[in-house]
């Protein structure tokens, strides 16, 4: 039920020498050992936390609660590691395969943008999404419209004007767009030429 990040997280953690050792302390503690030095003790401690730093905290101490439940003798290095790896072991196979369904789910998408569909689905997506072979030819007789209603009006209805043709002819508008054409060298030479437009 975990995110794969957490999962993740679980598996990168590293323990700590120090805690290390202390386990393997208590854990050989539960079986005889002839008389050693404090020194020889340090070494054996030392033994088991070069062993088992690389392993995240957690398995560790699982690692030495599986040993003390099940290994009658006193323990190795080598087989806490074991153990240790044993209880990482779900975490990484559950990692192993969603990165499998992932690699699958992105190969299948993959290959879905690949496939052509064929000429009658690509029609009714289209269609789906409102687009008709009647409104593609709308939009050749109405390449102006502004909405998919003006595409859909009948063809007899009254062509869009332009605002020019539906303002007055002394209003604002025209006077703005009068003095543009007067500002405009080549409107100017054209006014010239058209007296009509000239004294407009």
């Amino acid at each position: 039920m975990k995110s794969t990040e957490d999962l993740i997280r679980a598996t990168r953690g590293r323990a700590e020498a120090a805690e290390i050792q202390r386990r393997a302390r208590t854990t050989l503690g539960f079986h005889y050992q002839p008389e050693r030095s404090e020194a020889e003790m340090a070494r054996t401690l030392d033994g088991f936390a070069r062993a088992l730093s690389d392993l995240p905290a957690w398995a560790v101490q699982g690692g030495f609660d599986d040993a003390d439940r099940t290994i009658a003798r006193r323990p190795s290095p080598a087989e806490i590691r074991m153990l240790a790896q044993r209880r990482l072991q779900p975490i990484a196979d559950e990692l192993a395969r969603r990165r499998r369904a992932e690699e699958e789910r992105a190969a299948e998408e993959r290959a879905r943008r690949k496939r052509r569909c064929s000429p009658e689905e690509a029609a009714r997506i289209l269609a789906g999404r409102g687009f008709t072979p009647k409104r593609f030819g709308a939009v050749g007789k109405r390449p102006m419209a502004g909405s998919v209603q003006e595409l859909d009006l009948d063809a007899a209805d009254t062509p869009r004007r332009h605002w020019s043709e539906t303002v007055a002819a002394d209003s604002g508008e025209m006077q703005a767009l009068r003095a543009a054409r007067r500002a405009n060298p080549l409107m100017r030479a054209g006014m010239r030429d058209d007296p009509e437009e000239g004294a407009a």
